[in-house]
């Protein structure tokens, strides 16, 4: 044991050197978390009775007379004291008392009075005076105990000697840094910092993403990270090591176990408040007009053993988690996240606050809407079912909605041929044909002189499918009816010109009452793909391969090459007409120069034919009755799929 003092940072530390070697419990050191919040503020991890019974563990006889030699020369040790410091007698610490308590009672004291574990203020007397296994400590050692106030730069501050003044401010600042007080300084923060590894600025450092609060707080007590080689030497030392923080982990897992708790993530109601129209309660209930909102508070009590921290502890849609809330205000995080931690930090045991907007919707309807905590990028906490009863009831005097029914575009302006059956796609500068129907569920009928549709997300947007029968650019119909009463079902019938550009393209479009409001809570949207000309034709000697198709100028058909190996002829989505090759590798439809229509399998069997060789200047064409038909050059039919008009 070595009785000297080296300053190492802004306090008084004393480096001890031991025989012994824990090199794997040092590889083990995590710069970014030395410790969990949970352990390093567990003040009920051991009682006063505990804490002397593993003081004397560790110092079973005390060399009280000081009758050993000296490790360092002059004699005994009571004679080097005598000689060194006026001092021939020792006190070890389990023995030691200050102001009627044992040292055990200090320390569990400091302990409770600021919710610091006694074991962080165990292993802060070991690491910082040697204290805990000293079988002959000097008073100058239990005057500086923590050595809190010893300055690099300075003698220590008298006004902090003394055992339990020392434990009692080092608690202080503890729980200081766990509090994120204003009052107490510290240049380090809960994310990156730049940390040094020595006192000596030549040897350098790097960035540490300190990911707590109790590792905020021992970087704060000691300044320093250990580097490689102060982690590969143990218990010893290495060149531009700085051992504090590295000792201090090794005294801890060596004595107490990991510093490293099974994270857990739980938490209980800590009550509710809602204010709707500035009249605050405690109820679950909100009962909202449509478009208007109520203000939310959730106070949560972490039951956990983690410390909730702002950046990353939000309160989350659950039930299914992430789901998207109808009643998503503009404070919301997101769609899926209400709101973060109202305050810097909540340690296990303190209650955090999660604040909210509830905006209706412009629709009556009522919801559970249930929500729980996450931890991004960690965990979802335990779900205990919290949620609000959220109902959008009908306002007092006029109110307009609707509910959208059904909405379909077409290509034809009987509106027969649905889009959707032909995936979407149309052809450049087509025309196609709209039709929605809604259901008038407010309280004021529906007139053809204000009742319109109109392009929404966002409003009034201009539509690149603006038609000349447009009203204007935002408006593309009226409603059909004169008028729609409430409860009763109307229709909007309109078109729509496609772009010149091809493209998919995202349409939606809204009811809106003109010099009232819009309703478009509930509105119609169509995904459109605009493509280029069709291949309605194959001509001698061209092919299809796996994926590739010919359509109908219509888009209502299509022959298509299935990696499958089968040819198939579909209206929409059903088949009508098919080669049977299911199987075929490596398929390829041949329209030969000899009129012959072959479907080649791998090694260049034929599979299918048309049975039509002999013809010269043949071409199959897909037309827009539904039929797959080859002609000869004098424009004669020599086969068909005969699905013409299906």
């Amino acid at each position: 044991m070595i009785k000297t003092a080296v300053t190492l940072g802004i306090f008084f530390i004393t480096v001890f050197t031991f025989g012994q070697s824990n090199v794997v419990g040092a590889s083990s050191f995590d710069a970014g978390k030395i410790i969990d919040d949970s352990i390093f503020t567990d003040s009920s991890s051991l009682s006063p009775s505990q804490i002397q019974q593993f003081l004397v563990s560790k110092v079973p006889v005390c060399d009280t007379n000081g009758t050993q030699t000296s490790e360092y020369g002059g004699g005994t040790r009571a004679q080097w004291g005598a000689a060194n410091y006026g001092q021939s007698t020792f006190i070890c610490l389990k023995d030691y008392s200050e102001g009627g308590k044992f040292a055990s009672q200090i320390i569990f004291d400091a302990a409770q009075e600021f919710q610091i574990s006694p074991k962080v203020l165990i292993v802060l007397l070991q690491k910082e005076q040697g204290l805990v296994t000293d079988t002959w400590p000097l008073n100058i050692q239990y005057r500086s105990a923590t050595g809190y106030g010893c300055p690099d730069t300075a003698a220590c501050d008298s006004q902090y000697y003394g055992l339990t003044n020392q434990i009692r401010w080092a608690a202080r600042m503890f729980r200081a840094i766990m509090n994120a007080s204003p009052n107490w300084y510290t240049p380090y923060v809960v994310g990156n910092n730049f940390i040094r590894y020595s006192p000596d600025s030549s040897c350098g450092g790097s960035n540490v993403t300190i990911q707590n609060r109790s590792t905020q707080a021992l970087y704060n007590y000691t300044p320093y990270q250990p580097n490689a080689g102060a982690i590969a030497a143990g218990w010893g030392q290495a060149p531009c090591g700085a051992y504090g923080n590295r000792n201090f982990h090794l005294y801890y897992t060596d004595w107490f176990g990991s510093t490293n708790a099974q994270p857990t993530y739980n938490w209980e109601s800590a009550g509710q408040q809602v204010t709707i129209n500035g009249i605050t309660t405690s109820t679950n209930g909100i009962n909202i007009t449509p478009g208007s909102s109520a203000k939310a508070i959730i106070k949560a009590k972490n039951t956990s053993n983690q410390t909730w921290y702002q950046y990353n502890t939000l309160l989350g849609t659950a039930r299914p988690n992430d789901r998207t809330s109808v009643f998503t205000s503009s404070d919301w995080v997101a769609p899926n996240r209400p709101s973060s931690l109202k305050e810097a930090s909540v340690l296990p045991g303190a209650v955090g606050t999660f604040e909210f907007t509830v905006t209706a919707p412009n629709k009556l309807m009522s919801s559970r809407e249930y929500f729980n905590i996450v931890t991004e990028g960690r965990s979802w906490h335990a779900d205990i079912g919290y949620y609000y009863d959220v109902s959008v009831i009908q306002p007092t005097g006029e109110y307009y909605n609707v509910s959208l029914q059904s909405s379909n575009l077409y290509t034809d302006a009987a509106r027969t041929n649905n889009i959707s059956r032909s995936y979407n796609n149309v052809v450049l500068g087509s025309t196609l044909y709209g039709e929605v129907k809604f259901t008038n569920t407010g309280n004021n009928n529906l007139d053809k002189s204000t009742a319109l549709l109109g392009t929404t997300t966002p409003r009034d947007r201009t539509s690149p499918f603006q038609d000349p029968t447009w009203i204007n650019s935002t408006r593309p119909a009226r409603i059909a009816a004169d008028s729609v009463a409430a409860g009763q079902t109307g229709s909007v019938l309109f078109s729509l010109k496609t772009p010149t550009q091809t493209g998919t393209y995202t349409e939606a479009y809204g009811m809106v009452v003109e010099g009232k409001t819009w309703v478009d809570s509930d509105k119609a949207t169509f995904v459109v793909h605009v493509v280029g000309q069709p291949r309605t034709a194959l001509y001698s000697n061209n092919s299809l391969v796996p994926g590739s198709q010919l359509t109908s100028s219509t888009l209502k058909h299509k022959l298509l090459l299935q990696s499958d190996g089968n040819l198939v002829l579909y209206n929409g989505t059903t088949p009508l007409w098919s080669s049977n090759t299911v199987g075929a590798k490596s398929p390829q439809l041949i329209l030969q120069n000899d009129g012959n229509l072959v479907l080649y399998s791998e090694g260049g069997r034929a599979v299918w034919s048309s049975g039509t060789f002999g013809n010269q200047r043949t071409l199959v064409r897909l037309q827009d009755d539904g039929n797959l038909v080859i002609y000869n050059e004098n424009n004669t039919p020599r086969w068909s799929t005969g699905t013409n008009g299906r």
